[in-house]
Protein backbone atom coordinates (compact mmCIF):
# COMPACT_ATOMS: atom_id res chain seq x y z
CA UNK A 1 0.00 0.00 0.00
CA UNK A 2 1.58 3.25 -1.10
CA UNK A 3 0.89 6.96 -1.20
CA UNK A 4 0.20 8.33 -4.65
CA UNK A 5 3.26 9.81 -6.41
CA UNK A 6 1.49 13.17 -6.56
CA UNK A 7 0.81 13.16 -2.81
CA UNK A 8 -2.91 12.60 -3.28
CA UNK A 9 -3.29 9.14 -1.76
CA UNK A 10 -6.81 7.76 -1.84
CA UNK A 11 -8.81 6.28 0.98
CA UNK A 12 -10.72 3.26 -0.33
CA UNK A 13 -13.83 2.36 1.65
CA UNK A 14 -15.18 -1.18 1.29
CA UNK A 15 -18.60 -1.73 2.88
CA UNK A 16 -18.99 -5.42 3.72
CA UNK A 17 -22.35 -6.84 4.73
CA UNK A 18 -22.42 -9.59 7.36
CA UNK A 19 -21.68 -12.82 5.52
CA UNK A 20 -24.86 -14.48 6.78
CA UNK A 21 -26.98 -11.81 5.06
CA UNK A 22 -24.82 -11.15 2.01
CA UNK A 23 -25.30 -12.24 -1.59
CA UNK A 24 -28.85 -13.53 -1.13
CA UNK A 25 -29.39 -13.47 -4.91
CA UNK A 26 -26.93 -16.36 -5.20
CA UNK A 27 -29.57 -18.55 -3.56
CA UNK A 28 -30.93 -21.16 -3.89
CA UNK A 29 -28.40 -22.59 -6.34
CA UNK A 30 -25.39 -21.72 -4.17
CA UNK A 31 -27.04 -21.41 -0.77
CA UNK A 32 -24.68 -23.86 0.96
CA UNK A 33 -21.68 -21.81 -0.21
CA UNK A 34 -23.22 -18.33 -0.19
CA UNK A 35 -21.75 -16.96 3.04
CA UNK A 36 -18.31 -18.36 2.28
CA UNK A 37 -18.39 -16.89 -1.22
CA UNK A 38 -19.37 -13.47 0.12
CA UNK A 39 -16.51 -13.66 2.61
CA UNK A 40 -14.01 -14.67 -0.08
CA UNK A 41 -15.18 -11.93 -2.46
CA UNK A 42 -14.68 -9.29 0.22
CA UNK A 43 -11.22 -10.43 1.28
CA UNK A 44 -10.03 -10.72 -2.32
CA UNK A 45 -11.33 -7.23 -3.09
CA UNK A 46 -9.58 -5.75 -0.04
CA UNK A 47 -6.32 -7.42 -1.07
CA UNK A 48 -6.43 -5.60 -4.41
CA UNK A 49 -7.15 -2.25 -2.78
CA UNK A 50 -4.16 -2.72 -0.48
CA UNK A 51 -1.92 -3.38 -3.47
CA UNK A 52 -2.78 -0.19 -5.36
CA UNK A 53 -0.15 2.51 -5.72
CA UNK A 54 -2.76 5.25 -5.50
CA UNK A 55 -4.23 3.99 -2.25
CA UNK A 56 -2.88 5.16 1.08
CA UNK A 57 -5.66 3.85 3.31
CA UNK A 58 -8.19 1.00 3.18
CA UNK A 59 -11.25 1.14 5.44
CA UNK A 60 -13.72 -1.72 5.80
CA UNK A 61 -17.18 -0.87 7.13
CA UNK A 62 -18.97 -3.90 8.51
CA UNK A 63 -21.17 -5.34 11.22
CA UNK A 64 -19.61 -8.79 10.79
CA UNK A 65 -17.73 -9.30 14.06
CA UNK A 66 -15.74 -12.22 12.65
CA UNK A 67 -14.43 -10.39 9.59
CA UNK A 68 -11.73 -8.21 11.21
CA UNK A 69 -9.72 -11.24 12.30
CA UNK A 70 -9.40 -12.33 8.66
CA UNK A 71 -8.50 -8.93 7.21
CA UNK A 72 -4.90 -8.22 6.19
CA UNK A 73 -2.69 -6.08 8.39
CA UNK A 74 -3.15 -2.38 7.76
CA UNK A 75 -6.88 -2.38 7.10
CA UNK A 76 -8.95 -0.09 9.32
CA UNK A 77 -12.35 -1.31 10.48
CA UNK A 78 -15.35 0.94 11.08
CA UNK A 79 -18.56 -0.41 12.58
CA UNK A 80 -21.49 -0.25 10.17
CA UNK A 81 -24.04 2.01 11.89
CA UNK A 82 -26.90 0.61 9.81
CA UNK A 83 -26.15 -3.05 10.45
CA UNK A 84 -25.74 -3.76 6.75
CA UNK A 85 -29.19 -2.43 5.84
CA UNK A 86 -28.20 0.93 4.33
CA UNK A 87 -25.24 1.09 1.95
CA UNK A 88 -25.37 4.88 1.82
CA UNK A 89 -24.88 5.14 5.59
CA UNK A 90 -22.11 2.54 5.51
CA UNK A 91 -20.30 4.45 2.76
CA UNK A 92 -20.57 7.73 4.66
CA UNK A 93 -19.35 6.11 7.87
CA UNK A 94 -16.20 5.03 6.06
CA UNK A 95 -15.72 8.42 4.41
CA UNK A 96 -16.02 10.15 7.77
CA UNK A 97 -12.58 8.91 8.81
CA UNK A 98 -10.99 10.72 5.83
CA UNK A 99 -13.10 13.82 5.05
CA UNK A 100 -10.26 15.98 3.71
CA UNK A 101 -8.80 13.73 1.02
CA UNK A 102 -9.95 11.75 -2.00
CA UNK A 103 -12.22 8.83 -1.17
CA UNK A 104 -13.52 5.95 -3.26
CA UNK A 105 -16.21 3.51 -2.16
CA UNK A 106 -15.48 0.11 -3.68
CA UNK A 107 -17.94 -2.76 -4.06
CA UNK A 108 -16.95 -5.78 -1.95
CA UNK A 109 -17.74 -8.43 -4.56
CA UNK A 110 -15.11 -8.03 -7.29
CA UNK A 111 -13.17 -11.33 -7.34
CA UNK A 112 -11.73 -10.68 -10.83
CA UNK A 113 -10.45 -7.20 -9.99
CA UNK A 114 -6.90 -6.29 -11.02
CA UNK A 115 -4.66 -3.83 -9.18
CA UNK A 116 -3.99 -2.07 -12.48
CA UNK A 117 -7.71 -1.53 -13.08
CA UNK A 118 -8.32 0.11 -9.72
CA UNK A 119 -5.20 2.27 -10.01
CA UNK A 120 -6.25 3.45 -13.48
CA UNK A 121 -9.80 4.16 -12.35
CA UNK A 122 -8.61 6.22 -9.39
CA UNK A 123 -6.24 8.17 -11.62
CA UNK A 124 -9.14 8.91 -13.98
CA UNK A 125 -11.43 9.83 -11.07
CA UNK A 126 -8.91 12.36 -9.76
CA UNK A 127 -9.78 14.66 -12.67
CA UNK A 128 -13.36 15.09 -11.40
CA UNK A 129 -15.10 16.31 -8.27
CA UNK A 130 -17.12 13.08 -8.27
CA UNK A 131 -16.91 10.05 -10.51
CA UNK A 132 -18.18 6.49 -10.74
CA UNK A 133 -17.52 3.20 -12.46
CA UNK A 134 -20.73 1.68 -13.79
CA UNK A 135 -21.09 -2.09 -13.51
CA UNK A 136 -21.18 -4.45 -16.48
CA UNK A 137 -24.97 -4.53 -16.45
CA UNK A 138 -25.05 -0.75 -16.92
CA UNK A 139 -27.20 0.07 -13.90
CA UNK A 140 -25.11 -0.36 -10.74
CA UNK A 141 -22.06 1.33 -9.24
CA UNK A 142 -18.86 -0.55 -8.42
CA UNK A 143 -16.81 2.55 -7.56
CA UNK A 144 -18.04 5.93 -6.35
CA UNK A 145 -15.26 8.46 -5.91
CA UNK A 146 -14.94 12.05 -4.70
CA UNK A 147 -12.08 14.47 -4.20
CA UNK A 148 -13.25 14.87 -0.60
CA UNK A 149 -15.03 12.35 1.56
CA UNK A 150 -17.61 14.89 2.63
CA UNK A 151 -18.59 15.42 -1.01
CA UNK A 152 -19.41 11.82 -1.95
CA UNK A 153 -23.25 12.01 -2.11
CA UNK A 154 -23.96 8.25 -2.30
CA UNK A 155 -27.31 6.98 -3.59
CA UNK A 156 -27.03 3.20 -3.76
CA UNK A 157 -29.69 0.64 -4.54
CA UNK A 158 -31.28 -0.48 -7.79
CA UNK A 159 -30.40 1.90 -10.62
CA UNK A 160 -27.70 3.67 -8.61
CA UNK A 161 -25.55 4.55 -11.64
CA UNK A 162 -28.20 6.84 -13.13
CA UNK A 163 -28.81 8.53 -9.78
CA UNK A 164 -25.10 9.10 -9.20
CA UNK A 165 -24.77 10.67 -12.65
CA UNK A 166 -27.82 12.84 -11.93
CA UNK A 167 -26.11 13.98 -8.72
CA UNK A 168 -23.08 15.12 -10.70
CA UNK A 169 -20.75 12.14 -10.78
CA UNK A 170 -18.94 11.51 -14.07
CA UNK A 171 -19.13 7.96 -15.46
CA UNK A 172 -15.56 6.88 -16.22
CA UNK A 173 -14.93 5.33 -19.62
CA UNK A 174 -12.19 2.76 -18.99
CA UNK A 175 -12.78 -0.86 -19.96
CA UNK A 176 -11.68 -2.43 -16.61
CA UNK A 177 -13.69 -5.68 -16.89
CA UNK A 178 -12.69 -6.94 -13.45
CA UNK A 179 -13.75 -3.65 -11.86
CA UNK A 180 -17.10 -3.61 -13.63
CA UNK A 181 -18.18 -7.21 -12.95
CA UNK A 182 -19.56 -7.58 -9.47
CA UNK A 183 -21.24 -10.82 -8.44
CA UNK A 184 -24.92 -10.77 -7.61
CA UNK A 185 -26.24 -13.86 -9.36
CA UNK A 186 -24.93 -17.37 -10.18
CA UNK A 187 -24.65 -16.38 -13.85
CA UNK A 188 -22.24 -13.57 -12.93
CA UNK A 189 -20.02 -16.04 -11.13
CA UNK A 190 -19.97 -18.41 -14.07
CA UNK A 191 -18.93 -15.57 -16.38
CA UNK A 192 -16.01 -14.78 -14.10
CA UNK A 193 -14.69 -18.30 -13.56
CA UNK A 194 -12.08 -18.09 -16.37
CA UNK A 195 -10.95 -14.64 -15.20
CA UNK A 196 -10.74 -14.94 -11.43
CA UNK A 197 -7.76 -13.28 -9.80
CA UNK A 198 -8.90 -13.54 -6.20
CA UNK A 199 -7.10 -16.49 -4.64
CA UNK A 200 -9.69 -17.16 -1.95
CA UNK A 201 -12.58 -17.15 -4.39
CA UNK A 202 -10.69 -19.35 -6.84
CA UNK A 203 -9.80 -21.84 -4.09
CA UNK A 204 -13.37 -21.98 -2.84
CA UNK A 205 -14.78 -22.54 -6.31
CA UNK A 206 -12.24 -25.29 -6.91
CA UNK A 207 -13.38 -27.02 -3.73
CA UNK A 208 -16.99 -26.79 -4.91
CA UNK A 209 -16.29 -28.58 -8.20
Amino acid sequence: MHVDDLGTGWTVVVPVKHRDRAKTRLSPALESFRSRLAHAFALDTVDVALGCDRVSRVVVVTDDDLLPADLPTGVEVVHDPAGGDDLDRAALAGCAVAPDGPVAVLAADLPALLVRELDEALMAASAHERALVVDADGTGTTVLAARRGDGLRPSYGAGSAARHVHLGAVALAGAWPGLRRDVDEPAHLELLRPHLTGRRTAALLASMS
